[in-house]
């Protein structure tokens, strides 16, 4: 079976993390999708095949990659790929930054590098979404769909052509500045779960500058059983 690997924290050389890992059968369906983009959350930073990109560019930093057992790949190069993937409006060029170069492996995107700049990532099945409709990412007006294969998320990609990498729409689907993942470390406080009203409590633990003004609006005080408690609809939305 296949691993897939999970990189370092932070994202530069340094002491590695425990791995969580993907895998999947060697199956046809496998090598179908080896020109696909995993969606991955349990990643905290993006693979980039070269097989599926066009000129890589390199800013001269490396990254150490972990996988299954502590399995260790040391050095890989960091830089920046195009690909090109399919919108509702065609294809367009995406570009990403701060990716660590694997010429043996998946090409991974990592869903919390990704919406560090402004993806937002649509991650249900249609199975279980009956709002959403189909699994997708939304960036700067386009609209990415997801393919769901053996229960994980797929962005089909492929290499860009020199003339499409003049005349197509380009969008930066990473940002461009050294990826540290842990800057968005976050941890409820102990004392959050000996507190009754836990949802309200969500509020005091939102990051700096988040418009809680929408926040409370969609907490309401409700009696159930006798009880008075506090549900908050839309603190993680």
């Amino acid at each position: 079976m296949d691993a897939l690997t999970l990189v370092d924290t932070p994202f530069d050389r340094g002491k590695p993390n425990p791995a969580a890992v993907r895998v999947s059968p060697r199956s046809a369906f496998a090598a179908e999708f080896r020109s696909h983009a995993l969606l991955d959350r349990g990643a905290n930073g993006c693979l980039l095949n070269p097989k599926d990109f066009g000129p890589f560019s390199p800013t001269g930093r490396s990254v150490d990659c972990t996988g299954m057992d502590n399995h260790e790949v040391p050095d890989l190069p960091i830089g920046s790929a195009p690909t090109v993937a399919v919108s509702q409006n065609g294809p367009l060029v995406l570009h990403v930054h701060e990716g660590a170069l694997v010429y043996n492996g998946q090409t991974i995107f990592s869903c919390i590098q990704l919406e560090a700049a402004g993806c937002v990532i649509y991650d249900k099945a249609p199975a279980f979404d009956t709002e959403v409709g189909f699994p997708h990412i939304s960036v700067q007006g386009y609209i990415l769909p997801l393919q769901v294969r053996n229960g994980l998320l797929y962005l089909p990609i492929r290499p860009p052509t020199a003339a499409e990498l003049e005349t197509l729409p380009c969008i930066h689907i990473t940002l461009q500045d050294i990826w540290n993942p842990s800057s968005y470390d976050f941890m409820l406080p102990p004392t959050w779960y000996t507190q009754d009203t836990h949802a309200l409590s969500l509020l005091h633990c939102l990051p700096t500058g988040h418009d809680t003004s929408i926040d409370q609006q969609g907490i309401h005080n409700y009696v159930e059983e006798g009880r008075r408690r506090q549900v908050c609809q839309s603190a993680w939305r």
